[in-house]
């Protein structure tokens, strides 16, 4: 980098002018031949004036290309010069941009600060967590429609196609299913419980089930302000943090159950999310720990197992 040069062309530039033939041979015509005929040698003739000035400056004999797919990046402007992708898509795919987030992140978020005041946020703009997941799965139907006309990007022509390419690609077999490799992979991504712990899960299930329907008949007015109705076919009692991660993660049965991880959701959305989380451990565990209303209990023993719910919630932090 030619410091020198790099403060003459930022400097009383905001319009980028010095950066035009047409200035630069006006003002300082010899800069303006060393630039062409540096472009010249360097096979860089073809580039627009302004481009060649960057990379003059810069030193950059080269276009520089994608991070993440190696295909040419667009130029932006003087003072920052290339993108270092060529798409959103592989910016987010790129592991050294999502190395560089995580320990950003992780640098920057380590008290959990920013999930309290992103809770905060949510429920000063829309009143509770049932009522921006439901905006967020009505605003990702809606792109979709406007931008593929279908519910989903699942359901688009380009990404069965592009599932095909890749299983033909990788194993010979456009419509190949690796069943044994499938259970593996979702009982290591924590999706699937092992053979070996199912029956412990059952019972976990069986007792959250029926903790979850005391909890909530004792606190509906908290769970379910609407008086939505519960059926099969109407509205569902969910857990933002399922059940299946609440046993994978050894989450105690009082965290899973606490009012603040119970919402109202429609059958079919019920059905679509089958074991996700809407939330992450953490959040869980700050939402309990920041939790303002009073929960009723009709039963003591039951009152004396949320007694210390707090204390519980910071311990698995």
């Amino acid at each position: 980098m030619k410091e020198d040069l790099f403060n003459y062309f930022i400097t009383d530039n905001k319009s980028g002018k010095k950066c035009t033939e047409s200035w630069l041979s006006k003002n300082n015509f010899e800069l303006c031949n060393k630039i062409i005929n540096w472009c010249d040698i360097n096979n860089l003739s073809n580039l627009e004036f302004k481009r060649k000035v960057y990379h003059y400056v810069s030193n950059c004999i080269e276009i520089p290309v994608c991070l993440n797919c190696q295909k040419e990046v667009k130029y932006k402007r003087f003072i920052d010069g290339y993108q270092k992708y060529c798409s959103s898509f592989c910016q987010n795919n790129c592991k050294i941009a999502k190395g560089k987030w995580l320990e950003s992140w992780k640098n920057g978020n380590s008290n959990n600060e920013h999930i309290i005041n992103r809770n905060k946020t949510i429920l000063e703009k829309y009143g509770n967590f049932e009522e921006y997941k439901s905006y967020l799965q009505k605003s990702v139907k809606k792109t979709c429609l406007e931008k593929y006309g279908v519910e989903y990007v699942t359901q688009t022509n380009f990404y069965k196609e592009k599932r095909k390419e890749v299983l033909l690609e990788k194993y010979g077999d456009d419509k190949f299913n690796n069943p044994d490799k499938t259970r593996t992979t979702r009982i290591k991504n924590g999706t699937q419980i092992n053979d070996e712990v199912i029956e412990g899960f059952s019972d976990y299930k069986k007792v959250v089930m029926n903790r979850t329907i005391t909890i909530y008949r004792n606190n509906k007015i908290i769970i379910n302000p609407k008086n939505l109705k519960r059926s099969k076919k109407e509205y569902h009692i969910d857990h933002l943090f399922s059940i299946k991660q609440g046993f994978l993660q050894n989450i105690p049965i009082e965290i899973i159950t606490h009012p603040c991880n119970l919402q109202m959701i429609y059958y079919k959305d019920n059905l679509k999310k089958q074991d996700e989380c809407w939330i992450t451990k953490d959040e869980l565990l700050n939402n309990i720990i920041s939790y303002d209303k009073n929960i009723e209990f009709k039963h003591e023993y039951l009152k004396e197992s949320y007694s210390n719910i707090i204390e519980i919630a910071k311990s698995l932090f």
